[in-house]
């Protein structure tokens, strides 16, 4: 009997799983949208005396306001569609993988996203502080030295690439490390087909 390679059936999945993944992703935009911005909201101020930061969700941006600022003073929006779109990625895996469906692999997917749901607002976070420590002129000179604008700026470009795009496959091969590691090699797997046919016949 012909059995199937775990491999070649996860890429033919994946494609399709891509698909449904990304018409996911688009339905929960908003929700997502929403529920960074609150959580890094509370994030930042968390850390400020007094509580001041606003961050509000707008047209798929995140819109910061500050009372301790005029009303007219310039704070860019921050563009969320860069902080979650990697939740495509880690659906795509998990919708690939045999019986996705399975309460085993829903836990799974639940705790790898909250995982990448808590990176994605990080990021938010840092990109939050480093407007704040580096675009608001002589307010950004006084309330953020040299030290403050450096850790800023270095974790907001460490969470924008190796961290955003390599969150998902870090999570999806560690909360599947027992199927993945199960599946065998495709070396061995040659190796123990030709050993098996040449074999002689007593």
């Amino acid at each position: 009997m012909r059995t199937v390679d775990p491999r070649r059936s996860f890429l033919r999945h994946l494609v399709p799983a891509a698909l449904v993944a990304a018409l996911l992703w688009t339905g929960i935009r908003p929700v997502l949208d929403a529920g960074i911005c609150g959580f890094a909201q509370f994030l930042v101020r968390s850390f400020e005396v007094p509580r001041v930061t606003r961050i509000v969700s707008q047209d798929h941006a995140a819109r910061l306001e500050r009372a301790d600022l005029r009303s007219g003073s310039h704070l860019p929006a921050v563009p969320l569609t860069q902080f979650h779109f990697n939740t495509i990625i880690l659906l795509a895996l998990f919708l690939a993988l045999p019986r996705p469906h399975s309460r085993r692999q829903l836990e799974r997917l639940f705790m790898a996203w909250s995982t990448l749901f808590a990176l994605q607002t990080l990021n938010l976070v840092f990109h939050v502080e480093l407007l704040y420590a580096t675009s608001l002129g002589p307010w950004s000179l006084q309330h953020y030295g040299p030290v403050a604008r450096n850790t800023y700026a270095f974790l907001q470009y460490f969470f924008d690439l190796p961290v955003r795009l390599g969150a998902p496959f870090v999570l999806w091969v560690s909360f599947n490390w027992e199927l993945l590691s199960a599946v065998p090699s495709g070396t061995g797997g040659k190796k123990e087909s030709r050993r098996s046919t040449s074999k002689p016949s007593t």
